[in-house]
């Protein structure tokens, strides 16, 4: 058995000198009362002095007198060393015994490490605590740093699968967990995407949300099953080729409105799940949360733009003053200006002059009002080309701002095709015009014509009548 040192053992020590000190004080009182029967030295008058004098002699009285000062002074030095001695004991104890340690425990405390045990009990209980809360507070570090790590992680992802990837590698290390899963819900509360981690693979048909995991989703707070065998909410059977589930630790992935979108699961953890645990799986849910909602909205900006980026139709966005801020690809194959060509620059840019300030100014006035406008533009490209383009512009409010979309369309050729049928409209109606005037006329000749040669036959060639009417019938004939 190991004998420690201990506080009261010091101090049972330190009581037993006070102690002697207490007895050397009786001594002394005892010797003053003698210094006060016999006299000091014979010096002070006493009446009991002659008395005694008188029955001991006056040798023996002078002798007594004299080892009583002596015993005085004995006992004086005594004191005065006993004194002393506390004082360097009582400095030697709190300076070796207690300072020391305390200023060992103090300086580890500073600089976060272990503290060693100090051989005191009492100042022992005070440093196994103390490194109790050490731990756990390297575990919170431990903890907040791999919170850190996952947050950026997923700030650098994109998609959503790239997301729910980061989520459940950095979740599964940090819950340290057999097994581990991460699920998104559709809006009819059913699995739409399911990725885990462990023994279990990605399951070729998800699972129906019902059970344990539908109490999961409806929970408000972290859920952590010791024995899932035994508990109510246990189907009573896993599905084929599904490793045992011994014990669960899950919680529901809440949208930014309050609606569980997914969750989180580990289980079979050597030891069981920990209120630490249930720390971790909600920052990690609330970390996933904003990154998988993120993702979403990426998701859909990039299909926004995919579709934009691929129209055929020119997309063009303004501020409120007209200085265009977006152009998609087909603005460029138009104009043959690049973005960056016509970034933070007027729309007039286009301008053509073909419209007169009348036709700008209605435009404002219908899109300040807060209306589309709708209308036709003869634009000017890069080149010098003449061009025109249907033309829808609206307003949009966002955060930063108002903005005007302008949708435009080449109709160039649909101009100029117009232009064609018009024309051919036109000598259509002008061959119509002609052919019944000819029509009309050819009536008419034949009527002269076979007069004509009536006449003729009738009237002899040496008739003054017979050259006027042969020049009407060759007229006709022509």
């Amino acid at each position: 058995m190991i004998i420690r040192n201990s506080i009261i053992t010091r101090i049972i020590t330190t009581l037993t000198i006070f102690l002697s000190i207490i007895t050397l004080s009786s001594l002394i009182l005892e010797y003053s009362s003698l210094t006060s029967l016999f006299g000091n030295g014979g010096n002070r008058a006493s009446p009991v002095n002659p008395f005694i004098r008188a029955i001991i002699g006056p040798e023996q009285f002078a002798s007594i007198i004299g080892f009583i000062d002596k015993a005085k002074a004995i006992i004086v030095v005594v004191i005065i060393l006993s004194s002393i001695s506390i004082i360097v004991f009582t400095h030697f104890f709190l300076r070796k015994k207690l300072r020391a340690p305390i200023e060992y425990i103090v300086k580890n405390i500073r600089e976060e490490r272990e503290i060693r045990e100090t051989g005191i009990i009492e100042l022992d209980i005070i440093v196994r605590e103390i490194n109790n809360s050490i731990q756990r507070k390297r575990k919170r570090t431990e903890h907040y740093q791999t919170l850190r790590n996952i947050a950026i992680s997923m700030h650098g992802s994109s998609s959503i699968d790239e997301t729910l990837n980061i989520i459940i590698d950095n979740a599964r290390i940090a819950i340290a967990a057999e097994l581990s899963a991460i699920g998104l819900y559709t809006e009819d509360d059913r699995f739409r995407k399911l990725i885990t981690r462990g023994e279990i693979s990605s399951p070729g048909r998800l699972p129906e949300g019902k059970g344990i995991l539908e109490f999961i989703r409806l929970s408000l707070v972290p859920v952590t099953i010791d024995d899932v065998m035994t508990h109510p909410a246990f189907s009573g059977r896993f599905p084929e080729n599904h490793p045992v589930i011994k014990n669960l630790l899950g919680y529901p992935i809440f949208s930014s409105d309050g609606r569980p979108f997914g969750a989180l699961y580990f289980a079979n953890k050597e030891g069981g799940f920990t209120e630490d645990d249930e720390f971790m799986i909600k920052a990690i849910c609330a970390d996933a949360s904003i990154a998988i909602e993120r993702a979403e909205h990426i998701s859909k900006l990039k299909k926004f733009k995919a579709v934009i980026d691929s129209a055929f139709d020119v997309i063009m966005i303004t501020n409120e003053n007209g200085y265009i801020t977006y152009t998609n690809p087909a603005f460029e194959k138009l104009t043959g200006y690049s973005l960056q060509e016509v970034i933070n620059k007027k729309t007039n840019i286009l301008r053509s002059g073909y419209h007169d300030e009348g036709f700008y100014k209605e435009l404002w006035n219908t899109l300040t009002s807060g209306n589309a406008w709708k209308g036709e533009f003869i634009n000017r490209k890069k080149d010098g080309e003449i061009y025109y383009a249907s033309s829808v512009i609206f307003p949009v409010k966002t955060e930063e701002g108002l903005n005007y979309v302008c949708i435009q369309r080449n109709i160039t050729e649909e101009k100029k095709l117009y232009e064609q049928l018009l024309r051919a409209q036109k000598m259509e109606a002008i061959g119509t015009l002609a052919g019944g005037i000819a029509h009309d006329f050819n009536n008419l000749l034949a009527g002269i014509l076979g007069y004509s040669e009536l006449l003729l036959e009738e009237i002899k060639e040496g008739s003054p009548l017979y050259k006027p009417i042969s020049v009407i019938h060759n007229a006709a004939v022509r």
